[in-house]
């Protein structure tokens, strides 16, 4: 199943409620998040994701093409429009017409009370029709709610207005985990001394910014920081009130900043719009285990029952008693800030956003949906039954090749084996919460998340992974488990590591790992230290060089050369008006193996790029050794800098967005390489996009790249041939007679 989610503004915070169910939902589907894009680019807090496909934004008559390739764009087996406006529900309405889906509307607040028909005489651009914003567009599609499939709501207040299923924006309790950030060192990363207060929205009206400031003057050293964009909070109004502003940081940076903060305020006003309106960041700082204090206002009181402190609106006396209260007594600031983080998981977390997302889209669309299957649970839980949410594709549970599968992803059986090996798989009791196919290859492969819960003194929940492959064999795990006793173990002084290998459940062809949580490399290259962190990257992959982990396979440069005739053919039979250059350039590619200077053999990952690394503080996790092999180390680094020139050039337009990034990765790996060439690396970052050729023309969204990724082969074919034949004929000059 694939489900296609429209935003109207991908430069605007509105875009991240959108990404929030994205991100849900590819739990279970193939996602694409699609919408209008200002030219300075997508918000700067929305991550890096490679399932977000933007188009330029643009006013009438402009638009009308925007609106057509959204249109076009819009392929899903379900749409999810997020707001009623012509970019989002407007699209969606006419895609979902010409190909007869279902549309499902959400409503994350009400537009319209932030543009209330009163203010339209006297602000003109609110009626603007050239602006596919217009409020007449919002209002007209608001009115068109009822030709959606279905609707879900983000507070109670939308949905006793517009009915639909409420669904929460949640959080991904993983990656907000108070366990993964040293708070000492956020707080000197974002220069935090004293007890400071963190507004971690957006400053609107409705927010009550301008009280809460007042609240802080009578605080003796507190310090209020909120995170604003260039423009906001410029005005005179602003300047003798006691707050710092800081810009607006990266998802992956959100964690760190809520760690160093001391309290979270969420003080909203008691107005149209805030009574429909629940803040997003309230969810990640009840993940992180903060402290909050909020007000009364619309579904506040019920999200922070018990583990926050409430005030009434507009009232700064009661928000400067309640966060002088809570900087007086740490203690309870830190109680009241784990009970959060326990509500957090119990009931906002994303698995719980999936679980009400699959049944919406089993509801508008049975034939196609992911399953949503609930097991009784009684005979493996004292308690009495428990549903545990199992998230599977359909045609699953018919697959020939892999018959163990549904055995694998039944709590019951999954229960009893750990029950059955515990003392070798996980070295404590735990219960199974819910289970996620992430990826599924048929009569291959299948990737599984497995939630737990442990039921110890300490309970706590955490992640399996688990591995089916068609072919019974130990290979991938063994050598997983001989990179961890290889010095690549959670506490291994150099900060490198594996995640920690489990054990197996053979006749399952199963093997399991623990999952570790924190930021894909991918998401952290725009950061300010991306340099720093890819030089990190370049000593870990140095130390898989040198770690001497055996392998019965060899990955030969002629083996390299063979798989790129292989694919580009398939792009050559499919796109026949391309064959004579794309021929050109495999001939080219022939005459660069040919002179390709070597290194010894060494065992290689094969796989080496940017998403193939978690960060999770100053550690560095390495991934899916599915391919190691003996080989050539320059390999590696290749492949790694040719996935930066492939993503520069199809986010940004350009192959050098990334290229501080490059040179820090190349200096490092030389350096700690000494045995591999400058000239190797470079051609095999060529081969690697030239790989690109083929692994682009897999993803609908990438083709519109195709033909500069092309240009960019040739020309950077031609300086690595220069480059290696005058290496190769330096190198002959110096051999003795």
């Amino acid at each position: 199943m694939k489900l296609t989610i429209l935003s109207h503004d991908l430069s605007s915070n509105a875009a991240m409620r959108a990404h929030r169910l994205a991100t849900a939902a590819a739990t279970f589907a193939a996602v694409e998040l699609i919408g209008p894009v200002e030219p300075e680019g997508i918000w700067p807090a929305l991550p890096n994701e490679s399932w977000i496909r933007p188009v330029p934004k643009t006013r009438f008559p402009q638009f009308m093409q925007s609106f057509l390739d959204l249109a076009e764009a819009a392929d899903g087996d379900v749409l999810l429009a997020v707001k009623p406006h012509l970019a989002s529900f407007g699209v969606a309405l006419v895609a979902a017409e010409r190909r007869s889906v279902p549309v499902v509307l959400d409503f994350d607040d009400l537009d319209l009370a932030l543009a209330p028909r009163s203010d339209w005489n006297d602000n003109p651009a609110m009626t603007d029709l050239s602006r596919p914003g217009s409020a007449v567009y919002v209002s007209l599609l608001t009115k068109c709610a009822g030709a959606a499939s279905a609707i879900t709501v983000a507070s109670k207040a939308l949905q006793q207005r517009f009915g639909g299923t409420l669904i929460r924006h949640g959080c991904d309790t993983t990656r907000f985990d108070p366990a993964l950030v040293d708070r000492e060192q956020a707080r000197l990363a974002f220069g935090f001394r004293g007890p400071t207060v963190l507004f971690p929205g957006a400053p609107r009206a409705h927010k009550g910014l301008d009280c809460l400031a007042r609240a802080i003057q009578e605080i003796p050293d507190a310090r209020l920081v909120v995170t604003c964009r260039p423009g906001d909070l410029a005005d005179e109004e602003w300047k003798d009130l006691p707050l710092s502003r800081i810009p607006l940081v990266p998802y992956s940076s959100l964690p760190t900043l809520l760690a160093a903060a001391a309290v979270i305020a969420v003080p909203q006003l008691d107005t149209e719009a805030a009574s429909y309106q629940t803040p997003m960041k309230i969810f990640e700082a009840m993940a992180m285990a903060k402290p909050i204090v909020t007000t009364t206002v619309g579904d506040l009181p019920a999200i922070v029952e018990g583990c926050g402190r409430l005030v009434a609106p507009g009232n700064a006396d009661q928000l400067s008693s309640a966060i002088l209260g809570l900087l007086g007594a740490p203690r309870e600031a830190e109680a009241l800030g784990e009970r959060a983080r326990t509500r957090c998981i119990r009931e906002f977390s994303l698995e719980n956003t999936a679980g009400q997302l699959t049944k919406i889209f089993r509801q508008v669309d049975p034939d196609n949906a992911f399953h949503y299957k609930r097991t009784d649970r009684e005979a493996v839980c004292a308690s009495g039954t428990v549903d545990v949410p199992v998230l599977v594709p359909p045609e699953i549970l018919s697959d020939l090749a892999l018959p163990f599968l549904s055995r694998a992803l039944d709590p019951i059986e999954f229960r009893a084996e750990l029950a059955g090996t515990s003392q070798s798989i996980i070295d404590e009791p735990a219960e199974v919460r819910s289970i996620h196919v992430l990826r599924y290859k048929p009569s291959r492969r299948c990737l599984i998340e497995y939630h737990l819960q442990s039921t110890g003194p300490d309970s706590r929940p955490f992640t399996l992974l688990g591995k089916v492959s068609a072919r019974a064999s130990s290979r991938k795990y063994d050598i997983q488990r001989a990179f961890w006793s290889a010095g690549f173990q959670d506490t291994s002084t150099d900060g490198i590591s594996v995640p920690k290998p489990l054990g197996m459940i053979p006749h399952w062809h199963l093997w399991l790992q623990r999952k570790v949580s924190g930021s894909s490399a991918t998401s952290l290259l725009e950061q300010h230290d991306a340099p720093a962190l890819v030089a990190r990257l370049a000593d870990a992959l140095t130390k898989i060089h040198l770690s001497g982990v055996a392998t019965d396979r060899t990955h030969t440069l002629g083996d390299e050369i063979d798989t790129l005739h292989h694919r580009i053919g398939k792009v050559i039979a499919r796109n026949p008006q391309r064959r004579s250059r794309l021929e050109r350039i495999l001939a080219r590619c022939t005459e660069l193996a040919a002179v390709i200077p070597e290194s010894p053999l060494t065992g290689i990952h094969r796989d080496f790029y940017a998403d193939q690394m978690i960060f999770n503080g100053e550690r560095v996790y390495l991934l899916d050794f599915d391919l190691y092999a003996a080989g050539d180390p320059a390999l590696d680094a290749g492949n790694f800098l040719g996935h930066l020139t492939e993503q520069s050039l199809r986010k940004w337009g350009h192959p050098d967005a990334l290229s501080t990034c490059e040179h820090a990765f190349q200096e490092r790996f030389l350096q700690r390489s000494p045995g591999s060439k400058e000239e190797a690396v470079q051609a095999y970052a060529v081969l690697t996009l030239v790989r690109h050729i083929f692994l682009g023309s897999q993803f609908r969204e990438r083709l519109h790249y195709g033909d500069m990724l092309v240009d960019l082969c040739e020309r950077r074919l031609e300086l690595a041939l220069r480059a290696c034949r005058r290496t190769t004929h330096m190198s002959g000059a110096l051999m003795p007679d």
